[in-house]
């Protein structure tokens, strides 16, 4: 009996705590921000039929107006059919018409697979299609969330159509997604070329009357496979520029290094060699039509030393030595063309030494006068130039165009003036006369600063086998004469890349760099040509 008592007075308590939280916890959920994972990028139909204006329509005419989910630009066009003809519109503009029955044909797909919507237009008046479809917009990442152009099919999964083929985009150079128009149903993603029967590499989706789905694709960047798929909320989606996320930043590290020894081999000595490489990349981008803004940072340095058995280590020495840092801004009144304006600066960090072989002597001139000799014994190190020589400086504006901007190629072309200071800071460059045996000349050169006309190709190809081939070809033409020191012909620079992937975070990377930079006549052919092979190892830090 007084444990039934005691149940019971457990139980009233119980009841009456529940009965008191019960208003709080109603409270708490009334005052939750619901999202509606279908919301529109567009403004609501209400708004968008607010801003239209009647007393535009030509005389005697009406007007109907297809509402956009997203923005028209990335959505396909409008079918209006009569009795007459096929007109085209575009979502979001008013498409007049003269007064009568029409149907108006929404699709991305040939227009049989389309929602077909009947309208009647009356005279001076501004006709609303009702959203009867769905907007379906896919972003393609990779796993870090960083944008790709790889491919995708849609098909309608009750039909088993397919509707096209559709692509990723790279937002970071400011390209926009596109909108697909469907009608409402179950669709199933799959690789270029797949079917509805795919078993693997495949997703669905579900795109509802009236509703803009935002759906995530995560593929491999190394095979293709897709590593995830599904909905995601407004606020999530947009790698780098949807909602308020603007900004995307990156940075990848990388190393690689070498040991080799010898011991007692025929006709080599015994010495052990050890080098090291690593590089920085880091990557700043502002995107937000019709503002782009990038900056770019990289930094590579490899060193090496070799260390016989019998005699002291050699010197250490650098084997890579190279900094720069690149920013861009153009303001894209088109798809294609903006002004730009930008900044650059080029450089080595450490100071560069040159290992003797023999005894030498070392003679340094200066605008042909000898200035400095002295005698640098074998396995010493002579200094060519300081920490920061040379710096170059390069800043320049003009028109920035995009000519091509496909899964497979970019090519963007800059013309504008441009000013350049070469600060050499003394350093020194190679001029050995062969007349002149155990005698090495040097020039010294003075810094100088130049304006002129500029020119820049930027090209990306994707090659087969996951191959990226990389150039940046730059066109200098200097308006200055040489009452500076500065040469009036003209320089070309031209960096190119080649590189293919294995895994991940592997790649075999050739790079060659050829550079054509005058300098006062010192030597007859100033071409300068660097260029590597190298096998990386890297990680994206964020």
């Amino acid at each position: 009996m007084l444990a039934a008592r005691k149940l019971g007075a457990l139980a009233a308590f119980t009841a009456g705590l529940l009965l008191w939280l019960t208003p709080a916890v109603a409270q708490e959920v009334e005052e939750q921000v619901v999202v509606d994972p279908y919301e529109w990028i567009a403004s609501s139909v209400e708004e968008q039929l607010e801003a239209l204006d009647p007393s535009t329509l030509p005389l005697a005419k009406g007007g109907i107006y297809v509402p956009t989910l997203s923005d028209p630009a990335n959505e396909p066009p409008v079918l209006v059919v009569d009795e007459d003809k096929v007109r085209t519109g575009r979502t979001g503009e008013v498409i007049p018409l003269r007064p009568g029955p029409y149907v108006v044909i929404i699709s991305s797909g040939s227009p049989k697979q389309g929602v077909a919507v009947p309208v009647e237009v009356f005279k001076g008046e501004i006709t609303e299609v009702p959203v009867q479809w769905g907007g379906l917009r896919v972003e393609v990442v990779d796993p870090k969330l960083v944008p790709q152009r790889a491919g995708y099919d849609v098909i309608n999964s009750l039909t088993r159509e397919p509707y096209g083929t559709g692509f990723g985009v790279d937002t970071l150079q400011g390209e926009t997604l596109r909108t697909w128009l469907l009608p409402p149903g179950l669709y199933r993603i799959v690789q270029p070329g797949g079917n509805y029967r795919s078993r693997t590499d495949f997703a669905t989706v579900q795109v509802p009357e009236s509703g803009f789905v935002r759906y995530r694709l995560v593929v491999d960047t190394d095979t293709g496979e897709f590593r995830g798929a599904g909905v995601v909320l407004p606020g999530e989606f947009g790698s780098v520029n949807a909602g308020d996320d603007r900004w995307f930043n990156s940075m990848v590290i990388g190393v690689d290094g070498s040991l080799t020894q010898t011991r007692n081999q025929v006709g080599d000595i015994n010495r052990t060699v050890v080098s090291g490489q690593m590089f920085w990349d880091t990557q700043l981008v502002y995107s937000w039509d019709p503002h782009f803004l990038s900056f770019l940072t990289q930094i590579e340095e490899g060193i090496s030393q070799d260390r016989p058995q019998e005699d002291d280590p050699e010197p250490l020495l650098k084997t890579r030595d190279s900094a720069r840092a690149d920013v861009l801004y153009t303001y894209f009144f088109s798809k294609v063309v903006g002004p730009y304006v930008r900044g650059a600066v080029d450089t080595q960090i450490f100071p560069t030494r040159e290992l003797m072989d023999e005894d030498t002597t070392i003679v340094v001139t200066q605008n042909g006068d000898e200035i400095n000799e002295r005698a640098v014994l074998a396995n010493e190190t002579f200094r060519v130039s300081g920490p920061f020589e040379p710096t170059t400086l390069r800043e320049g504006a003009g028109m920035n165009m995009r000519l091509a901007n496909t899964k497979a190629l970019t090519f963007n072309l800059r013309l504008g003036l441009g000013m350049r200071q070469n600060l050499y800071g003394g350093a020194l460059l190679l001029d050995d006369d062969d007349a002149t045996p155990n005698r090495v000349e040097y020039e010294r050169v003075g810094s100088f600063g130049q304006r002129g006309a500029e020119s820049t190709i930027i090209a990306n190809a994707r090659l087969p086998g996951f191959a990226v081939y990389s150039t940046d070809l730059e066109l200098f033409v200097p308006f200055s004469d040489k009452s500076d020191g500065a040469s009036k012909k003209p320089s070309i620079e031209w960096n190119n890349a080649l590189t293919a992937r294995i895994t991940e975070n592997l790649s075999v990377r050739y790079s060659a760099d050829v550079a054509y930079l005058p300098i006062d006549d010192i030597v007859e052919t100033p071409i300068r040509l660097e260029q590597s092979v190298l096998l990386r190892a890297s990680w994206q830090v964020f």
